[in-house]
């Protein structure tokens, strides 16, 4: 897996920002305001199952790195693609509205020979839940660009990025350790002795 990384102030300035998308080399159609995101730890999900979903949440929030970007690159494919993912997020919580339903509707028409199949109901809603949670964090524009902030919050990483996108971005961060040459660091001045 190939993997580019950027300087943060980069995307975040919008300056040198590629014309092209990133996952699939072809040339922007649209640009979106939006926020590259780190990835969950993975410590964090196994937590989930021992102090609940809202206390991973809270935490996931205040460990999350951010990057906020004005105008990224976004071609019809990646549009698409997007579209599916959504769809598909909209899919596994509509079956999972119907199981809890149905399971509802059986379990207070059950008798006492099918109380027992409301277990296996439940297992499915929680799996299905799960499902839809994970759909949600692949339904963002971050994710259809493959973009993940690092730890340290001063890079987003890209995955696997088109070649031309790669092409674009080296000539950006070229550009930018000019810039970054050419700004002289200002020396502090000793206050004359009185």
């Amino acid at each position: 897996m190939r993997v580019v990384v950027v300087p943060a102030p980069i995307v975040a300035s919008g300056h040198g920002t590629p014309t092209v998308c990133a996952r699939h080399g072809e040339t922007a159609t649209e640009h979106h305001d939006m926020t590259f995101r780190s990835l969950v730890p993975g410590w964090l999900i196994l937590l989930y199952f021992f102090i609940g979903p809202a206390l991973v949440v809270l935490i996931a929030l205040l460990i999350q790195r951010k990057v906020r970007t004005p105008a990224w690159p976004f071609c019809p494919r990646c549009a698409q693609s997007l579209t599916i993912r959504r769809i598909v997020l909209a899919g596994v919580f509509a079956v999972a509205a119907l199981c809890a339903a149905v399971s509802v509707f059986y379990y207070l028409g059950a008798r006492g020979d099918r109380a027992g199949g409301m277990t296996g109901a439940i297992l499915l809603i929680v799996l299905l839940l799960l499902a839809g949670l994970r759909a949600i964090t692949l339904a963002t524009r971050g994710r259809v660009a493959n973009g993940y902030v690092a730890e340290n919050g001063m890079t987003v990483e890209f995955r696997n990025p088109h070649p031309e996108f790669l092409r674009q971005i080296v000539a950006a961060k070229e550009e930018y350790q000019r810039y970054l040459a050419s700004v002289q660091p200002v020396t502090p001045v000793a206050p004359p002795p009185f």
